[in-house]
């Protein structure tokens, strides 16, 4: 991106996952520097040229209305959604841009306060809506949820419509791993924006958190297919507690190496690919299904790729992968 335009807007992200617990959207968002002059066409032009058409979609949230209005006005119907809370529909300059990017295709969606929905005169120009329940309604959602487990996870047309969570809609704030699971799994909301990392990481705090089961399948795949030390480094870096669980096997006083192992790389060359099998052989017999575990170990990865990128290491490469 080009630095004319990193100089003037502050960027922030967070992902919206799944029922799979997979990312689902990026929430990017953008916030010019006090006094500056935004030029929100520049980003746009580079946004369009960096976000690929492999890439998960992207919603553009902002707290300036004046960045709002140049979004509304200039964002390409295939880049991106663009988010519009009901205080910025409030502003008469806001809501015929809306009207008017709706019908040029553009998706839009609305957000909220915790416990209010969109408006009906507004309803039309949204094609989703960012919710927030009240406190009162996660106590509710929550009940549900335990009255459905209780009953054996039965279908019941009683407990759907007692529950606050709408099939389709975004919901934010979800702290609650059960929460959480009722709104993706038993309700069909389209995302979560965030996860309840909190309580997910509570439910171990009396036992070892495994690697995954996948992540480890993965890997001997990698190896028994000749795969190269950069895709098995790749593949062991996804996986953030197997990569620790590699790292202190490497430098454990059994293995008697004669330095420190500092980096995966480094362990991959030192122990060789038939030493790393057979020890992933034995982490397979403990491995943790749990999928609420999948949105920790990829928003930790997703941390490190960015501190990797961040980090100006000049040509040391080295450095870079040990980050």
């Amino acid at each position: 991106m080009a630095a004319g335009v990193l100089h003037h807007v502050s960027l922030t992200y967070q992902l919206l996952w799944n029922a799979q617990r997979q990312v689902a959207c990026v929430q990017l968002g953008l916030d010019p520097h006090a006094g500056i002059v935004f030029d929100t066409g520049h980003l746009l032009i580079t946004l369009s040229e960096l976000w690929g058409g492999r890439s998960v979609p992207l919603l553009l949230s902002t707290q300036s209305d004046v960045v709002l209005a140049d979004l509304l006005d200039l964002t390409p119907p295939g880049l991106a959604r663009i988010e519009v809370s009901e205080a910025s529909l409030q502003d008469p300059a806001i809501t015929p841009r809306v009207m008017r990017a709706q019908q040029r295709g553009l998706a839009l969606v609305w957000r909220g306060e915790p416990g209010t929905q969109v408006k009906a005169a507004h309803a039309a120009s949204f094609s989703q809506s960012l919710l927030s329940l009240s406190t009162e309604e996660a106590l509710i959602g929550l009940h549900t949820a335990l009255q459905r487990k209780k009953s054996g996870n039965k279908a019941s047309s009683k407990l759907d419509a007692a529950s606050p969570v709408r099939a389709g809609q975004i919901y934010e704030g979800i702290a609650n791993r059960v929460l959480a699971a009722h709104c993706l799994d038993e309700q069909a909301a389209a995302a979560l924006l965030g996860w309840p990392v909190e309580d997910v990481l509570y439910g171990y705090h009396r036992s070892h958190i495994a690697p995954s089961r996948d992540a480890i399948a993965r890997l001997v795949r990698a190896i028994d297919a000749d795969g190269s030390m950069d895709e098995i480094e790749r593949q062991l870096g996804q996986e953030p507690m197997l990569a620790y669980r590699f790292l202190r096997f490497a430098n454990s006083a059994g293995l008697g190496l004669s330095r420190d192992i500092d980096a995966l790389r480094q362990g991959v060359m030192v122990l060789g690919l038939r030493q790393i099998k057979t020890w992933l052989l034995i982490q397979n017999s403990k491995f943790a299904d749990d999928p609420n575990l999948q949105p920790v170990r990829t928003a930790m990865v997703l941390r490190a790729q960015f501190m990797a990128e961040l980090l100006d290491a000049g040509q040391g490469e080295a450095l870079k992968r040990e980050l």
